[in-house]
């Protein structure tokens, strides 16, 4: 459905991908998934610490494709979105990112929360949780 596949290593996991677009008929809904330029495809990623990929063809083997600063914000721990439609076309975003903050000492950047915030009170698949007091 994805066109994707894992590798299973000993120490590790590796997710291989082929370059794809993805369309959503409405916020939340799955993707509708075909091929595409690498380009697009990393531009359309959650945030740009995974919007790098490892160059697979024998003349580049092995180089990385960074469009986006992915590299950089990995280094410097920061949660980045690559555009303000992210979590409109995937709340559950949302969540990853809290993940990423909480279990491996991230922080989401001031722009991506800034949208996180504005997603919470446009986008209709997402509601405040009423605070307790």
């Amino acid at each position: 459905m994805f066109n994707t596949a894992k590798i299973e290593l000993a120490n590790c996991t590796i997710d291989i991908a082929m370059a794809r677009t993805e369309t959503y008929a409405k916020p939340g809904a799955l993707p509708v998934v075909t091929s595409g330029p690498l380009k697009t495809d990393l531009f359309r990623r959650d945030f740009t610490i995974n919007a790098m990929a490892v160059c697979l063809s024998p003349d580049n083997y092995g180089e990385l494709i960074d469009l986006y600063g992915g590299l950089k914000d990995l280094k410097a721990k920061k949660i980045r979105i690559l555009h303000d439609r992210s979590f409109t076309d995937d709340a559950t975003r949302i969540w990853r990112a809290v993940r990423y903050e909480q279990r491996l000492g991230f922080r989401i950047e001031p722009e991506t929360l800034c949208v996180v915030e504005k997603g919470f009170t446009v986008n209709e698949n997402c509601r405040r949780i009423p605070s307790a007091a």
